[in-house]
């Protein structure tokens, strides 16, 4: 199959929105937006009034066409990662365009510790929000530059974190042991959808969704308990429920957001290996 730097280029030749040059500061301010299709149309309309030119003219755009071929390809040079690579932590890819480099693309990366590597949905921007989904993960992220004639240079990659993986703070990870030992947590959460307040409940077999003294929803753990990261929304988690059902809801900051993904996800990964070494269990006992 496809290696992944040629899935990469594949995704990022058909992204419909580059960046116009690539900051040497990190301010993204200075990414402008502009769309290739506009610059490859503006080649073609410079293109057809010279198929109406006569005389020397021709012959001498010609040359200059062929001379410009000779011009080196866009680039990106000293592409790297600016920002904190923790958990909450905002990371804006930066470097110099050279060469004529006008436009970039860029697909940011997760590296798993199993060493697969999965296309971030969504992540096609400079700057990258780091979450919950990204810890003990690696962090790439690939640039593609391309020039005013919409011609295409080299992909260049930077890591971030050095190439480590991304941490769980101390503070986290001391907040998820101390759920871990008592078996239950709670987050004040809105309903992502009308803004009204509910508290979030995870607990060993199940999780429930309370507003007020009423309890809305209560979902014992299964295979189709999942916990979800809206794709570019900061603070957004979206649970998984049994019958296909979703709740959307917005935990108002997005440390608290990754905080309730990786407390939810332990809950439902031990108790599912619980019920698996239960099930093993029986089956043994009851072949004695």
């Amino acid at each position: 199959g496809p290696s992944l730097r040629d899935s990469q280029r594949n995704l990022l030749d058909s992204m419909a929105s580059p960046q116009r040059g690539l900051a040497a500061s990190h301010d993204p301010s200075t990414w402008q937006m502009s769309s290739l299709a506009e610059v490859q149309d503006a080649d073609g309309a410079a293109a057809g009034g010279l198929d109406d030119d006569d005389g020397g003219g021709g012959a001498q755009q010609q040359q200059q066409d062929d001379e410009q071929d000779d011009d080196p390809l866009p680039a990106i040079l000293n592409l790297k990662i600016a920002g904190e690579a923790v958990l909450g932590g905002k990371l804006t890819a930066c470097g110099h365009s050279v060469y004529g480099s006008s436009l970039c693309y860029f697909q940011w990366v997760r590296h798993k510790q199993d060493g697969a590597a999965y296309l971030i949905e969504g992540a096609k921007q400079p700057e990258y929000l780091v979450s919950a989904d990204d810890a003990r993960c690696q962090i790439t992220v690939e640039c593609l530059p391309v020039d005013d004639r919409g011609r295409k240079g080299e992909v260049v990659n930077a890591a971030a974190n050095n190439g480590e993986p991304i941490p769980i703070d101390e503070a986290t990870s001391s907040l998820l042991t101390g759920y871990a030992a008592s078996g239950k947590a709670r987050f004040t959460v809105l309903d992502a959808h009308n803004n009204v307040e509910h508290e979030l409940c995870i607990e060993r077999r199940s999780l429930a969704i309370k507003r007020g003294s009423h309890g809305v929803i209560k979902e014992p753990y299964s295979g189709e308990v999942q916990a979800e990261i809206a794709v570019n929304e900061a603070t957004v988690l979206l649970i998984h429920i049994s019958g296909g059902r979703r709740m959307d809801l917005d935990c108002i900051d997005n440390r608290a957001r990754d905080l309730a993904v990786l407390t939810l996800r332990h809950f439902v990964d031990a108790h599912l290996q619980y019920q698996d070494e239960k099930t093993r269990r029986r089956g043994f006992f009851s072949r004695r």
